[in-house]
């Protein structure tokens, strides 16, 4: 019985000490960040981008298909967002001036402690220099996530072992 209790007091002192554990850092673009000064955290972005190829072309009526090519504005923000895969101007990034423009407004909104964590693929325009360049330039840290996307997993699944490796020193 006294063994068990030395047990679960050793437990609890792991799991506080654990708790007072300072955070680790965190990769961004330009370096280590300490976990302390992540700041707000949106998980979930996409900085630069281009999804042009991901566009779907309404052919279901000339209003839907003439919405392809419209530009953002108030009057025509409600159906944008409604189709938003069916305008081009939504499938691609504004130019690099506006993304640092509108990072060093939400750096000023938080106080300067700011983390964005881009989900941007290989495949889908993402750029880390022009990250890096974001980041330093906004005071915002930037997260390149890593990964793939569920096609890419499905062709790999589908290769022989000798294809995967052909595709791993490519």
């Amino acid at each position: 019985l006294r063994c068990t209790q030395h047990k679960d007091l050793a437990v609890r002192e792991e799991a506080m000490s654990a708790e007072l554990a300072p955070a680790p850092a965190v990769v961004s673009v330009v370096g280590a960040v300490d976990g302390e000064e992540l700041g707000t955290v949106l998980p979930f972005e996409r900085l630069c981008f281009d999804l042009s190829s991901h566009l779907q072309i309404a052919h279901d009526s000339l209003e839907r298909a003439a919405m392809r090519d419209a530009s953002i504005e108030l009057h025509t923000l409600t159906e944008l967002r409604r189709e938003a895969m069916s305008v081009a101007v939504n499938m691609k990034s504004p130019a690099a001036e506006v993304l640092l423009d509108e990072l060093k407004l939400l750096s000023r909104r938080h106080t300067g402690r700011v983390t964005v964590v881009d989900v941007t693929l290989p495949h889908e325009g993402r750029d880390g220099k022009v990250l890096a360049k974001l980041s330093a330039r906004s005071g915002v840290h930037v997260v390149m996530c890593t990964g793939c996307s569920a096609r890419e997993v499905a062709a790999i699944a589908h290769m022989d072992d000798h294809e995967q490796r052909e595709a791993q020193v490519e």
